[in-house]
């Protein structure tokens, strides 16, 4: 179809019908248009004939002053040439195949076709969330370390024994600030209350603040979904001056990063990001990071639920549709596992889920195992650093002993992470295991 006063390029005039084209190929009718010379062109008319099959032959028009086929192709020619054939022989003419009445817009998919496909695009939104997962620990790490305080012979704010207290009247020689005062208690092994006490991390409670908001702000930025991670048209001005709006928006996120060193590898990371968004942009990448096709796919996908829900089979007296067998549920694992385990005997699934349940089943036996055994040793520890029972001089195998009364034991964080290992432990020996 075409609207009034739009050109057509016709080929050949039969029955008061034209053989051409526009936008598409295919016959309209010619007491719809009027020919204008060199090349046809059409104005709206009356209404259209019946087609050749059932009308009778009109006159024939006027004689075109030139050929109307594109390319110079001669009226001889013209029933020996394919439509395909003739447009082939056009665009290698540099002709244009079609010639539009208004300026046409550009489409929705030719607003995300640019220079190159998004390569450096994708490699830049991964790396900018892996800088926001850093940014955000390090964020925490930079708060933590904004007043350090270091160990001075306390356990959980008690003082330990004092046997294990630098004494310098304790021995000869302790008050002369050399390396002796380490031993100048009853024990053997001291701890010296000030040698921790101040400890300079150079971490920034206003730094780390940013840091977690930045990382925040970054997850959302870079989201295909909310935000504008992989969307680039190319009718915007940052595509036509090169300009990456998330490599400018990256490198003040940055800047802030380098004054807490807690947090200088966040900025390195977030500099990255930058680098490679600004690649993207200078090679003139585009696309909508799939936002189309995952917004036909839901179409699709609530088309057919619709559907589905159509054709969705009466209930039965209790309450299951007839191939309830099909559906499982949270609840009836929960509720009625009787009616689970049919379900998933039915679907031949039972050995399946048993394993998976007995993997689950072994993975929090070994974490909550190994928690319980590294915190019931911390009790011990502290009980008997607090009560003056910790052996410290029975030679090598007390190293530890020495170390826990001069640089303080395992914090309570300890068993947890000694915990997340032992399941990691369990997890890396299955996958060896079958190599």
């Amino acid at each position: 179809s075409f609207a009034e006063n739009d050109k057509v390029y016709g080929f050949k005039e039969m029955d008061g019908w034209w053989d051409g084209f526009s936008t598409t190929a295919g016959m309209f009718p010619a007491n719809y248009v009027t020919v204008d010379s060199p090349q046809p062109t059409f104005a709206a008319a009356a209404a259209p004939p019946p087609p050749p099959s059932a009308a009778p032959a009109a006159p024939p028009p006027p004689p075109i002053s030139m050929n109307p086929v594109m390319g110079g192709i001669s009226e001889s020619e013209k029933p020996n040439k394919s439509l395909l054939a003739t447009k082939m022989e056009a665009k290698m003419n540099n002709t244009p195949a079609v010639t539009a009445s208004p300026a046409a817009a550009v489409s929705p998919e030719g607003k995300f076709k640019g220079s190159k496909p998004q390569q450096y695009a994708v490699w830049a939104r991964n790396l900018g969330i892996g800088a926001a997962f850093v940014t955000f620990w390090d964020g925490l790490f930079t708060i933590l370390w904004a007043n350090g305080k270091g160990y001075t012979c306390k356990v959980e704010g008690e003082w330990i024994h004092h046997t294990y207290i630098y004494n310098s009247s304790h021995h000869d020689g302790c008050d002369d600030g050399s390396a002796n005062k380490f031993h100048c208690c009853e024990a053997g092994v001291c701890c010296i209350p000030n040698r921790f006490r101040d400890v300079e991390l150079s971490g920034s409670v206003l730094i780390g603040t940013i840091s977690l908001l930045i990382s925040f702000i970054i997850l959302y930025m870079e989201d295909e979904n909310f935000g504008w991670g992989l969307y680039q048209p190319t009718d915007s001005f940052f595509y036509e001056k090169k300009v990456s709006p998330h490599a400018i928006v990256y490198f003040i996120f940055a800047l802030p990063m380098f004054t807490a060193l807690p947090s200088a590898y966040s900025g390195i990371c977030l500099l990255l990001a930058c680098i490679v968004h600004t690649i993207s942009f200078r090679r003139q990448e585009a696309g909508d990071g799939g936002r189309s096709m995952r917004q036909a796919a839901a179409k699709r996908k609530a088309e057919a639920a619709a559907k589905a829900k159509e054709k969705q089979p009466e209930k039965e007296s209790d309450g299951y549709p007839a191939d309830w067998y099909k559906s499982y549920s949270a609840y009836d694992m929960i509720f009625r596992p009787i009616t689970f385990v049919q379900k998933l005997a039915l679907e031949d699934k039972l050995s399946a889920y048993l394993w998976m349940f007995f993997f689950i089943f072994i993975n929090v036996f070994i974490f909550f195992y190994v928690l319980a055994v590294y915190q019931v040793a911390i009790d011990v520890v502290h009980d008997d650093m607090i009560n003056g029972k910790l052996d410290v001089s029975c030679g090598e195998p007390c190293d530890a002993f020495k170390g826990f009364v001069q640089r303080g034991f395992i914090s309570r964080a300890g068993p947890w992470a000694k915990a997340c290992g032992g399941c990691l432990n369990f997890n890396c020996a299955l996958i060896v295991m079958p190599v």
